[in-house]
């Protein structure tokens, strides 16, 4: 996931795709990441098969999708060098995140809080993705810091109903969530050092630590 790339566009791209080793080594680790998102995906859907439970079902379905789509996308993007290719699969990505951040408050709210707030905060979040994604389709890379603002406002969105997602979800939930955020979060200080060798993979790295944060806490408030 590159949501950190927004800032930069296409550029900071072009200049990792000049390094076929650092290409390579993000390619593998957001690979790795792709296959644990399938088999998250498989397992989460059938453990909630086993709670009888549509709305289980469907929003562990979801947040795997979304998550799957994204790591397939970002492996896709680094291990591809054909230019009109990349030009697709870096809009993909771009995508991806919107799905990855309103599929991860999917079953957080509708099956962690669920009632008012964790149905509006759901309808909200996505709203700012499709929101998000329209936006991306019409103007592609010509206004980066929309992409920006939008990923962070649906970030922090969760602020609105703070109150009922304290209450409502586990406190090894609540603790994922905040390993999974400094995990994106101090990711990002990777992303930005750009003399560090292999400094885009360690920040996918990160990006992947933070989705397991993420699928740890969902996999407590829908199957356990």
């Amino acid at each position: 996931m590159d949501s950190a790339q927004v800032a930069g566009g296409r550029a900071d791209h072009s200049a990792h795709a000049e390094r076929p080793a650092e290409e390579v080594a993000s390619a593998i680790v957001h690979g790795l990441g792709a296959m644990l998102a399938i088999a998250g995906l498989t397992l989460l859907v059938t453990f909630a098969s086993f709670t009888g439970d549509a709305v289980r079902v469907a929003s562990a379905a979801i947040f795997g999708a979304c998550t799957v789509v994204l790591y397939l996308c970002s492996t896709l993007l680094h291990a591809i060098r054909l230019p009109r290719v990349e030009r697709v699969l870096l809009e993909c990505d771009y995508i991806a995140i919107y799905l990855l951040i309103a599929g991860t408050y999917t079953p957080l709210m509708l099956v962690g809080v669920g009632g008012f707030w964790g149905w509006g905060v759901f309808g909200m979040v996505w709203a700012v993705a499709a929101a998000g994604i329209g936006l991306r389709l019409l103007v592609r890379d010509r206004y980066p810091r929309l992409s920006l603002a939008t990923y962070l406002a649906m970030g922090w969105m969760g602020v609105v109903a703070v109150v009922p997602i304290v209450r409502e979800l586990s406190t090894s939930a609540l603790v994922m969530i905040a390993a999974g955020g400094v995990a994106y979060t101090g990711g990002v200080a990777f992303f930005l050092w750009r003399s560090l060798p292999f400094n885009h993979a360690i920040w996918h790295f990160c990006v992947l630590m933070g989705t397991a944060c993420h699928f740890v806490a969902v996999w407590r408030e829908v199957i356990a």
